[in-house]
């Protein structure tokens, strides 16, 4: 049984994924940015421009934060991904107040690692690059220079100023930051 949360989610999907689209043409809102070596913080990968980010960025995996319903259609399958030489890892979560659970921070992060092995980028994203992304990424950063999430997320705002992080996202950096630091 589905909840309101993902009930209202379902029913604004489409229109705000338009909305972040127009607001990627008219303003200086990008689709993506780059954060570091390895990750690239985004929204959703929509067709028209996954083959674009795939070369320009050596993209060689992809971090989804939907929900199924928010990847049909609009982007590449995973068997697509696949014949264009990018795994996908799909962390299903509801959007606007979903936020990654530890075990799928944990998931991520090696995920990340792996690429960063590699010498590839890692592709993170939700529908519009500003929550459940944010939140993974944020995570990827405090652990790789051990920032406290006040820090992380003014680093991140630098380079995506149009993140949006409600208080379950907070919640879920305070508790990494714990898991990593737990004498703070």
């Amino acid at each position: 049984m589905l909840t309101l949360s993902a009930i209202l989610s379902r029913i604004v999907f489409y229109p705000s994924l338009s909305y972040n689209i127009l607001l990627s043409k008219i303003s200086v809102r990008k689709w993506y940015n780059r954060i570091d070596d390895t990750v690239i913080l985004g929204a959703i990968p929509i067709k028209t421009l996954a083959d674009d980010i795939i070369k320009t960025e050596n993209v060689g995996g992809i971090i989804s934060l939907n929900e199924e319903y928010e990847m049909n259609y609009v982007m590449y399958t995973e068997a697509e991904w696949k014949d264009r030489n990018v795994e996908q890892l799909k962390i299903p979560i509801v959007d606007f107040i979903g936020t990654p659970s530890e075990a799928d921070i944990t998931r991520g992060l090696d995920f990340i690692a792996k690429y960063k092995d590699l010498d590839r980028s890692v592709y993170v994203h939700c529908k519009a690059g500003r929550t459940r992304s944010t939140t993974l990424v944020s995570c990827y950063l405090m652990k790789k220079h051990n920032w406290s999430p006040e820090k992380t997320i003014s680093i991140v705002r630098e380079k995506r100023p149009h993140i949006v992080l409600r208080q379950p996202h907070h919640d879920a950096l305070k508790s990494f930051y714990k898991t990593l630091n737990p004498d703070a």
